[in-house]
């Protein structure tokens, strides 16, 4: 009845799809316009909708392994094809409805990169009437609270008041009917986070995706992303002040980005026009256009990820300096404090996509520069919410802070399909990128090296099949001129040799809502598996008796590529064929992105065991249930973030050892190793008496039980030996090619092996701390 009354009161706006972007419209105004597109047995729309889509899906990287995909991520499984082929036009009532069980069964494979926007959704919002936010409960059990807030985008939750509705302003939603009136017997949060299991895409794990159900998706929707209301309302019980309970319906209402009078202003037919791009560079190969498009498309995910999280009524001015928190920087998406009381060094990662690349670098560097000078003992390093950016400047941030690691470049892989054929030039050879500031080559990656590697699958319904995979190719970010020359000479004062980290592990903190995604992702994954630093989670499961694995990133495993770019090739590439490519869809506002470039996980040695990135589990080493907006930037904010956190920085974690050279010394019989005392993770305390293996010192890595040097780039020279007999020449030249060989055999080996021997240091499992 209520969706009844909602429906009728919209006509008072005219038009079915006049909008305006300035007020504020009951949700099913937006619905009743979206399912007004044309549907028939007949419809051009509708019939050419599902060729394209699996088309487009034929060319993700991880359709074949989601067949049977990894532990701990078995509930993922899915036939993509064969799931798009069930759906069918005659099943829905409306286009809009077909449309959404395709967004809804693309979201079931948890991946950020691959996603499905139907057609006029862009510039529409759902959102309820409060904020409902979490917070661990005031009786001081594990058990969460929801608590409703003020919606401050849009001024929605006066206009409710205006309206007449109910004032819950900070009181607590005990319970949820997420359809109907009917309140289930768990709590708010635990309904909150079922939602998210069914609908937020973000992550793997149930509890990063409960946190951006909180921060932003349960309350306030992108309906690019998530299904329309089905319900005019939300059925709520709530506590009132006086301890009472009571009930209420909070609803949905529907804000525009765009000023509209009809459905084709919300979503126009696409025309064969070309979108002209000034500044646009030219490309000498498809190589380079996928790379630079790739690129653009990553930064339509980090702009969608903030314009749902960014809190318009934060003050820009209250990030000024106080006595204790001196700001360091806020520019090209990093913000930097030094807390002078503690000696710490703060720096929140905002995204990888800056303005200006060089730009980023050197303000980069020389915040740490700055940091060092100023004696820091302590790094935090805040990438909540980071949807990514540039792949290059996350890989250059981990060689400043800890060119201990190695290996240090990603390697990829692409599936072998008939539209990757023609979008990669296949068999081409190269692909190089010019840094913007020296004009030096930043990048260097061979693609192909001969016919691609078959890989062998088990499909959903248990047959075996083939496919077939480019040999896996390294993705080289050195970029010695990225950063000031000077700077990094300063800073390498600082290190202890030349390899060390700038922060040791145990002074070294990444804080996170496993909502790092992306360039981030592969950042945090990468500085995981090699144990360099101690990671904090904050955030929370709301399940009572849980054991959630907390991700410390997401969507970390691949590069992108979407449906827009690939239709503006022609402009860019003169000559390109675009019958080869997949058309466009009939809508303009119709967009698929996929996966495109499977990343591998940087600790392996062997190329035919490689593991896929995007399904390593990186789980936070410690927790705290905060759940404040990951966007504001205040120094009160920072400051309850670190108050939140410090208590679990001091503690050591699973997999730590203290270092303890002297006491250890003697125990050291690994060459080039350090030994200490393994720590009690449950205690968050070192133990003592038992020298176990810490690592390899600085500049060497643990292959085959010995610590090995990781430096490249020696030249191998033969000597020339004149006025020998010939017996010892032989002898010699036969010695050097036996010698160039162990060389060569043992380089190889160190380009694909990490620098921590997982059998020895494993999160799943603990190593056997015995005297040694």
């Amino acid at each position: 009845m209520l969706l009844l009354c909602y429906i009728s009161f919209a006509t008072l706006y005219g038009d079915d799809c006049a909008f305006d972007s300035t007020k504020v419209y009951p949700a099913a105004d937006l619905v009743k316009c979206i399912r007004t597109l044309p549907k028939g047995e007949n419809d051009k729309e509708i019939n050419i909708f599902q060729e394209h889509l699996l088309n487009y899906m034929n060319q993700m990287a991880f359709k074949d392994i989601l067949q049977n995909p990894p532990s701990p991520h078995e509930s993922l499984k899915i036939n993509i094809t064969e799931e798009i082929l069930k759906i069918k036009p005659a099943d829905y009532d409306t286009a809009s409805d077909y449309y959404e069980e395709f967004q809804t069964l693309i979201k079931k494979m948890k991946d950020v990169h691959t996603l499905y926007t139907p057609p006029c959704r862009k510039t529409i919002y759902f959102s309820l009437p409060y904020q409902l936010d979490a917070q661990p409960a005031k009786d001081g059990s594990d058990r969460l609270e929801i608590i409703a807030h003020a919606m401050t985008r849009k001024g929605i939750t006066a206009h409710y008041l205006n309206e007449g509705g109910e004032d819950i302003l900070d009181l607590e939603i005990t319970r949820i009917a997420l359809s109907g009136n009917v309140l289930p017997k768990e709590s708010a949060a635990e309904t909150i986070a079922q939602w998210a299991d069914d609908n937020v895409p973000d992550s793997k794990d149930s509890t990063v995706n409960f946190f951006r159900a909180i921060n932003v998706a349960f309350s306030y929707r992108q309906a690019s992303r998530y299904a329309f209301p089905r319900e005019a309302g939300l059925f709520v019980e709530y506590r009132k002040k006086d301890d009472t309970l009571a009930t209420v319906t909070l609803p949905y209402y529907g804000i525009v980005t765009k000023t509209t009078k009809t459905l084709d202003d919300i979503c126009p037919i696409y025309t064969n026009k070309t979108t002209s791009q000034q500044n646009t560079p030219k490309f000498k190969t498809t190589m380079d256009a996928v790379q630079y498009f790739a690129a653009e498309a990553e930064k339509k995910i980090v702009a969608e990820n903030e314009e749902a999280l960014i809190d318009p009524t934060i003050n820009e001015a209250d990030m000024a300096d106080d006595d204790d928190y001196e700001l360091v920087t806020n520019e090209q998406k990093i913000l930097a404090y030094f807390v002078q009381s503690k000696k710490l060094a703060f720096i929140k990662f905002e995204n990888f996509a800056p303005e200006d690349y060089g730009v980023w670098c050197e303000v980069f560097s020389k915040t740490l520069l700055t940091f060092l000078e100023k004696n820091a003992t302590d790094l935090v390093l805040d990438v909540r919410s980071n949807g990514g950016g540039i792949v290059a400047l996350g890989m250059l941030a981990i060689r400043v802070l800890c060119p201990n690691i190695f290996p240090q470049n990603p390697h990829a892989d692409v599936p072998v399909t008939k539209y990757n054929h023609y979008l990669l030039d296949y068999p081409d050879g190269s692909f190089t990128k010019v840094n913007p500031k020296t004009g030096k080559e930043m990048v260097n990656m061979t693609w192909y090296d001969g016919r691609g590697e078959d890989q062998q699958y088990i499909s959903v319904s248990g047959q075996k099949y083939t496919a077939q995979y480019v040999k896996p190719f390294e993705m080289d970010f050195s970029d010695p001129e990225a950063f000031p020359k000077a700077t990094l000479a300063a800073l390498n004062t600082y290190r202890r040799t030349p390899n060390s980290p700038l922060f040791e592990r145990d002074h070294f903190y990444v804080v996170t809502d496993g909502l790092c995604g992306s360039t981030c992702g592969m950042l945090v994954k990468h500085l995981h598996e090699a144990h360099v630093a101690r990671f904090i989670g904050v955030g929370g499961s709301p399940r009572p008796n849980s054991d959630p694995l907390f991700e410390a990133a997401s969507f970390s495993g691949a590069t992108v590529m979407d449906s827009e770019m690939m239709l503006q090739f022609p402009e860019f590439k003169p000559g390109v064929d675009m019958t080869k490519y997949p058309p466009p869809f009939i809508r303009e506002s119709t967009l698929i992105r996929w996966a495109m470039h499977k990343m591998f996980a940087f600790e392996y040695d062997d190329r035919e065991k490689r593991k896929l990135l995007e399904f390593k589990s990186c789980k936070v080493d410690r927790s705290v249930k905060y759940f404040a907006n990951p966007s504001t930037k205040t120094v009160k904010s920072i400051s309850e973030l670190l108050a939140q956190v410090e208590p679990e920085m001091g503690k050591c974690v699973l997999n730590e050892v203290s270092s303890e050279r002297e006491k250890c010394a003697k125990q050291a019989k690994i060459p080039h190793s350090v030994f200490g005392y393994a720590c009690n993770a449950s205690t968050g305390a070192f133990t003592t008496g038992k020298c176990v293996f810490a690592r390899c010192e600085d500049g060497y890595y643990l292959t085959k039980g010995k610590c090995v040097s990781f430096s490249k780039g020696k030249d191998y020279k033969i000597p020339t030996i004149i006025a020998i007999v010939a017996f010892f020449a032989a002898f010699i030249i036969v010695s050097i090619i036996v010698i160039a060989l162990g060389c060569w055999k043992t380089r190889k080996i160190a380009d694909y092996t990490p620098i921590i021997n997982r059998d020895i240091l494993d999160e799943r499992n603990p190593p056997n701390y015995g005297q040694v």
